[in-house]
């Protein structure tokens, strides 16, 4: 029974990972689409100009418009907003193929023995231990609301209603006898 129990919790789990590199890889395109929004307009524009205007007008133009293009491109390129997709893909594919390996167990095993659940939870590890990206902390809030009833992993447990120092900050009133003496 508790081999069971754990397989269910370690299924539990990777099914809210694969949520959440599925909705960061979905932040992420979104994000992508933005950006890619500006230089698709730009590209159409300066095609329209260089069609209507003579080339001495179009040199200032030109210079801008590709200036822009550039800079679009290098804060895609500096943000890794194309290698953050692939990643959290990679990751998702692997925590679902993990859960449908837990899931075959089981519905299919008879008996289920400490060295397959020894291996699971391995491959649970290497596959935490190998993402190495932040998951925005209001997807991770989203989730740990929404399946809060789950066994959800470490990375979600640490999860507060509040985060960072300035949505948290109290303010402490100042004790009148001490400024007083100072």
């Amino acid at each position: 029974m508790d081999n069971i129990k754990t397989l269910k919790i370690y299924q539990e789990r990777c099914f809210i990972n694969s949520l959440l590199y599925q909705q960061s890889m979905d932040f992420n395109m979104f994000l992508r689409n933005i950006i890619n929004i500006p230089l698709i307009l730009i590209s159409g524009i300066l095609t329209i100009l260089n069609s209507i205007m003579d080339e001495k007008d179009m040199k200032i133009i030109n210079i801008v418009l590709n200036g822009t293009v550039g800079l679009i491109l290098g804060i895609m390129n500096n943000f890794k907003i194309n290698d953050k997709i692939a990643i959290f893909k990679n990751q998702k594919n692997k925590m679902i193929k993990l859960e449908h390996k837990i899931d075959n167990f089981l519905h299919t095993s008879t008996d289920i023995n400490i060295k397959d659940i020894e291996d699971i939870v391995a491959t649970y590890d290497v596959y935490i231990e190998e993402i190495e990206l932040e998951i925005p902390h209001f997807i991770k809030k989203r989730i740990k609301t929404k399946y809060k009833n789950m066994n959800l992993p470490l990375s979600l447990m640490m999860i507060d209603e509040c985060y960072g120092e300035l949505c948290c900050v109290k303010t402490v009133e100042p004790d009148i006898e001490q400024s007083a003496i100072v």
